[in-house]
Parts: C-alpha cells; sequence; structure tokens
C-alpha cells in the first residue's frame, strides 16, 4: 500500500515537471509585435537576478552581428533579423548561449593578451641582449651610392644608447635617449672606469632627445679613446637645458671588435694598441 502511494506521487512529480518543462515560455519571433509581447512575459516569468541576465544576455545576441557602420537603408531588415536569431528560444536557453559566447571572448582575449606579454618579453630578452653585445649593420643610403655603417651599444638600464657611424669622410658619434635634453648645445660627460671624466658641449639633435659631437674629428678621437681605455664600462652624464644630469651605464666590453667594421668602411687608422 505505502509502495504504491510513494509510486503515484513520484509519477505525479515526473508530469508536473513535464508540464513546467513544456510550458517554458518561448521567444515569438514571427513578427515585432509578437516578438514583444513574448519578451514581456518571458521576462515577467522570471527572477529579479534572472530578468537581468536575461535582458543583457538577449541583447548580447541580437546585436552581436550588428555592423553600425554598415547598416541596410531599410532599418527593419537589421531588427528582423535580430529577433530571428533568438526566435524560439527560452530563457535559459538565451542566457546559455550568451555565456558561451562570452567565455569564448574571454579565452580569445586571454590568448592575445598572453600572445601580446610573449612578444613584449621576447622583445625586451632581445633589447638586453644589446645592453652587452654591439649591434653592427650597413645599410644602402636611397637615392644615393653611399654607405652608412653603425656600431650600437644600449645602457644598462636600456634608456640611452650609443651610436657610432659613418659614411664616406663623415663620421659622427651620438647618444641617445628617451628624455628631453633641449635644442641647443649642453654638456656631456663621459668617464672610462675610474678614469677622469672628460667633458665637453655636444650639439643637439633627433628633437633634443639626443646629443652628438660637433666636429667629425672630435668623433674620431671618441672612437680612440673607446678602444684604447682600460675599463669595460662607461659612465655618461648629459645635462638638459635645465641643467639636470642624466646618467647613463654603458658596458664597453666588446668595443674593439666593433670597431674593426667602422676602421675598415669609416677609412680611420686603427690606433696601436699597447702590448
Amino acid at each position: 500500500m505505502f509502495r504504491s502511494v510513494v509510486l503515484k506521487i513520484m509519477s505525479l512529480l515526473i508530469m508536473m515537471l513535464m508540464l513546467a518543462g513544456c510550458t517554458e515560455k518561448k521567444i515569438d519571433g514571427s513578427s515585432p509585435e509578437a516578438f514583444s509581447k513574448s519578451i514581456r512575459e518571458v521576462n515577467e516569468s522570471l527572477g529579479k537576478e534572472e530578468r537581468a541576465r536575461f535582458l543583457d544576455s538577449l541583447s548580447l545576441l541580437m546585436l552581436q552581428d550588428v555592423n553600425i557602420f554598415q547598416l541596410p537603408p531599410d532599418p527593419s531588415i537589421t531588427l528582423l533579423k535580430s529577433i530571428n536569431v533568438v526566435s524560439g528560444m527560452t530563457a535559459k536557453e538565451v542566457i546559455a548561449k550568451a555565456d558561451t559566447i562570452r567565455a569564448e571572448a574571454k579565452a580569445k582575449r586571454d590568448l592575445e593578451e598572453q600572445k601580446k606579454k610573449d612578444e613584449e618579453r621576447k622583445a625586451l630578452e632581445e633589447k638586453k641582449k644589446k645592453t652587452t653585445e654591439w649591434e653592427i649593420e650597413t645599410q644602402d643610403m636611397e637615392m644615393s651610392e653611399r654607405k652608412i655603417t653603425s656600431a650600437s651599444i644600449y645602457s644598462s638600464d636600456l634608456s640611452a644608447s650609443l651610436f657610432i657611424t659613418c659614411s664616406g669622410k663623415e663620421k659622427r658619434v651620438f647618444i641617445f635617449t628617451d628624455e628631453y635634453l633641449g635644442d641647443s648645445v649642453t654638456d656631456v660627460c663621459y668617464r672610462f672606469g675610474d678614469d677622469k671624466a672628460r667633458c665637453y658641449e655636444w650639439d643637439a639633435v633627433d628633437g633634443g632627445k639626443a646629443r652628438t659631437f660637433n666636429e667629425s674629428i672630435s668623433s674620431v678621437v671618441f672612437i680612440y679613446e673607446l678602444e684604447l681605455n682600460k675599463s669595460k664600462n662607461m659612465k655618461v652624464q648629459i645635462f638638459d637645458f635645465n641643467r639636470n644630469s642624466y646618467v647613463y651605464n654603458f658596458n664597453i666590453s666588446g668595443v674593439s671588435k666593433a670597431l674593426k667594421k667602422i676602421y675598415s668602411e669609416c677609412g680611420i687608422k686603427e690606433p696601436v694598441l699597447d702590448k
């Protein structure tokens, strides 16, 4: 007897659940009017929290393929297409599909962000190599038969770079920085290891963010000093137009190898090194 009552109750519950599933309200996309009515009915059948999720998800689904910059002349065409996307769906189906789209979009963003971080990390690693390894390049000048040969290295904090260049008989030394130093000549001091500092006026170039020696002959002297000094380090102090100073440290241990290309391409006689 008891078993029979339990079975009847369970059967009744199952039937009620099936009926509830069958009567779950769906969106009617047969016409704009039917759509509006069914949205109200679906919305009213939900709890407060579900209503917010439903309306937010509904907007996402209906607008995901709409391009506001390429709308057809007749707005009703876009409206009907958007309605058709959600027609026949229940609130749960709308929310579930929107959640899937959000999850896929997030996964894509995370992948792109990770890719960007990996590229930035790789670029930084490559840049850090340039604080200990000289980069040597020879480039053809456009509209000319002349070539530019350069040797460069970054400061230890990557905020400045030392460039030695030549083209024909012109030899130049540049120090590029991340700071605006002014558009007029300012003092630049440099020291190899514990040697006495040398200070000269350097010209402003590159929109005030770089400095270069005034004359080509001074650049050659500086190149010889790089070659002949006994230290592996060079400290540079640059003053800006307000007499603020910026200090940069360069690892110049591989300068001899770098300068061989400069000597051969630029017609500079190699200095005689002490044995």
